[in-house]
């Protein structure tokens, strides 16, 4: 009896001891959190906090949690997870090259990754390979089109992008192909502050002709790229305006989005087959124009042959290239992939950004996230419709915590210190190395979501969301980095 006395008691005092601990954690967090509010640029800001112990479930801290907040581009935490869940971390996209009686088609299967600057393959080294496949083939004399099958996506943007978006490389919209990050480089020669600047070339170029009607001037040496494009995939005109730096010693470079990216791969891919001695047909064509102009391809028909299958990176590689360097394509393209039906055929109705919305909203329900918490028009963040609640954001990472695939979700995240969009952030502090999130930014907006090992060795799931400060980007990014490194040095 006395021993199970001695016993009792000695638990009595490590369960006093833990409690004291952690309420003394819990008081250190708050002072932090006081000290973060009273700081300038938060007063007229609206701001959402969340801290959560990931062993037990249990809040530490929170401020307004359940206010509904802009992600930005933290929204790709949740597009990713989704993508994981759904088809694994090895899943690789397939594009085929197929050899139809008169035509020869490149099948689209949203890859984002295809010919991207972010994979190790190079679009040359692909157009290389794929036109030694058709010239092995020995195609009959007749030429045959050269066709870019979309028909398995929707081709669209979300509704909710903006104008000032759409036009330039990081609102490039996802295509059934997708090529070199849909992105196309404006260079400019060097000019002389005030002058109206001179477009000196354009990489790669559109394969149907555009009007670039450019307005933009030279500013002052050092003064960044503040120039955008107005325009839409199709269309035949874009609008640049706005400034680029003045001087230099070589050309300066803008990114828009690619116009028509399809057929720019296929006459790119049509080049070289003439450099093989093959020749197609002068004209090149999505298969909505084609099935319009000429026959179209039979529903359901089967290829005479299929001459090559390109296979993209892991999703685990993509996942984490997406997350890391914040790749708005890559996350809008796994968005349509969501959306498609599970045995996808052309009978079907193609892959949607409505029916991709939906499967991201399902997957976060999943997850335990209450819908009145998570309103999405798309999957990278850009647009500025999107609301979810940090709540939602703590609900969530603590959920995928526990499933198979959380090593190569929380793999993907920008680490302090090391890599992505947090590689110069939190240098010299217990967040380096440690402090693992995704990261988000608009105008007014910059968000933190993810994890970090406290000096307690225990692991916390961590939300910061500020939308509308009144300081400057770099001046908010230092505020809400400090607070994070100041919470990974709380000890006990």
């Amino acid at each position: 009896m006395a021993k199970f006395f001695t016993i009792l008691c000695l638990s009595l005092m490590t369960i006093g001891q833990a409690f004291a601990q952690s309420l003394k954690y819990r008081q250190a967090v708050q002072t932090k959190l006081k000290e973060y509010a009273k700081a300038e640029g938060l007063q007229a800001a609206t701001w959402s906090f969340g801290l959560w112990d990931v062993q037990t479930g249990e809040v530490v801290a929170t401020i307004r949690p359940n206010l509904l907040m802009t992600p930005a581009s933290t929204l790709k935490a949740f597009t990713t997870a989704a993508m994981l869940d759904r088809y694994g971390p090895d899943y690789r996209y397939a594009t085929k090259l197929v050899r139809y009686p008169d035509c020869i088609a490149l099948v689209g299967c949203g890859d984002p990754s295809l010919g991207s600057e972010y994979q190790d393959v190079a679009g040359a080294t692909i157009i290389k390979g794929w036109a030694q496949k058709v010239a092995d083939a020995n195609p009959s004399q007749e030429k045959p089109y050269l066709i870019a099958d979309l028909d398995a996506f929707e081709q669209n943007l979300p509704d909710s992008y903006t104008w000032g978006d759409m036009g330039n490389y990081y609102g490039a919209g996802p295509r059934a192909i997708n090529w070199e990050d849909n992105t196309t480089k404006l260079e400019f020669k060097i000019g002389q502050l005030g002058d109206l600047a001179t477009l000196k070339s354009v990489s790669p170029k559109p394969y149907n002709e555009v009007d670039w009607r450019s307005s933009v001037t030279y500013a002052k040496p050092g003064s960044g790229d503040n120039a955008y494009v107005y325009g839409l995939s199709h269309d035949k005109v874009r609008v640049l305006n706005g400034t680029i730096p003045a001087g230099g010693k070589s050309g300066f470079v803008i990114k828009a989005a690619m116009p028509e990216p399809e057929l720019v791969v296929l006459s790119q891919l049509q080049r070289a087959l003439e450099d093989r001695q093959v020749k197609t047909e002068p004209n090149v064509y999505t298969t909505s124009v084609w099935s319009r102009s000429y026959k179209p391809v039979p529903v359901g028909a089967k290829p005479t042959k299929v001459l090559d299958t390109y296979l993209s990176p892991p999703l685990s590689e993509l996942v984490a290239k997406t997350n890391q360097e914040s790749l708005n394509l890559f996350a809008d393209a796994f968005l349509l992939k969501l959306g498609m039906p599970k045995e996808a055929t052309i009978q079907n109705s193609p892959a949607t950004i409505k029916n991709g919305l939906d499967a991201l909203t399902a997957f976060a329900g999943a997850m335990g996230v209450d819908k009145s918490h998570f309103f999405v028009q798309d999957g990278s963040g850009l647009s500025p419709a999107n609301c979810i609640t940090a709540q939602a954001f703590g609900t969530f990472l603590l959920a995928v915590t526990k499933r198979k695939w959380f090593r190569d979700f929380d793999a993907s995240l920008a680490v302090a210190g090391r890599s992505g969009t947090m590689k110069d952030q939190c240098l010299g502090t217990a967040a380096t190395g440690n402090l693992h999130v995704k990261t988000g930014s608009l105008t007014r907006v910059q968000n933190f979501v993810g994890y970090y090992t406290g000096k307690d060795k225990r692991t916390y799931a961590v939300v910061l969301m500020v939308n509308r400060y009144t300081i400057t980007y770099g001046a908010m990014r230092r505020l809400s980095t400090k607070l994070l490194s100041d919470l990974t040095e709380i000890t006990n």
